[in-house]
């Protein structure tokens, strides 16, 4: 998959966040808060379908887990929120249709309920709080593969489904009551 698509996947994605949480008046979403949603909704993704959300990679940073591609569209917002106006730009080039991935409309519904499923549990929530949450736990995979003297380490999606494992558990207890 080439860089355009897979940031297409992934930006769509944040992007649904951002519209989603502003339709619930939450303004508070920095930076920080987005990169620990993303990262919830695909752990629950991975968890629930076995498949990736996206198709961007997650590193470990000082903070948590990070989507790069995502951090540097929004770095310039810096620790003010993002606005629904600033959206992540979505580049489409109709030039080669054959390599536009094809989603049909089964996994698209899947995608959005992970990212439902997300922002509905954790998007009230400030980002210290999820950063809190990532960070502690015997099976937080960022834990695992944070190291500040190597910067920008992937944390592969094996690790974030055996975090997520005990954590899908946590979430149906919280929606279901």
């Amino acid at each position: 998959m080439n860089n355009e698509n897979i940031e297409r996947s992934t930006f769509a994605c944040a992007n649904y966040i951002i519209e989603n949480l502003h339709k619930r008046n939450i303004d508070d979403l920095t930076n920080l808060k987005l990169q620990k949603l993303l990262y919830f909704a695909y752990g629950v993704h991975l968890s629930l379908f076995n498949e990736k959300l996206f198709e961007g990679e997650i590193q470990a940073w000082k903070h948590g887990p990070v989507v790069p591609v995502v951090y540097h569209e929004f770095k310039d917002c810096g620790k003010n929120p993002i606005t629904p106006n600033s959206l992540a730009r979505i580049v489409i080039d109709f030039s080669d249709e054959f390599e536009v991935p094809r989603i049909d409309k089964e996994k698209q519904e899947d995608k959005a309920k992970s990212l439902f499923i997300a922002y509905a549990t954790y998007g009230e929530k400030n980002a210290w709080e999820l950063v809190e949450m990532l960070h502690n736990g015997e099976r937080a995979a960022w834990k695992k593969h944070y190291d500040e003297n190597k910067k920008g380490k992937v944390i592969p999606d094996e690790d974030i489904l055996v975090e997520f494992e005990k954590r899908i558990d946590e979430i149906a207890t919280f929606i279901l009551g």
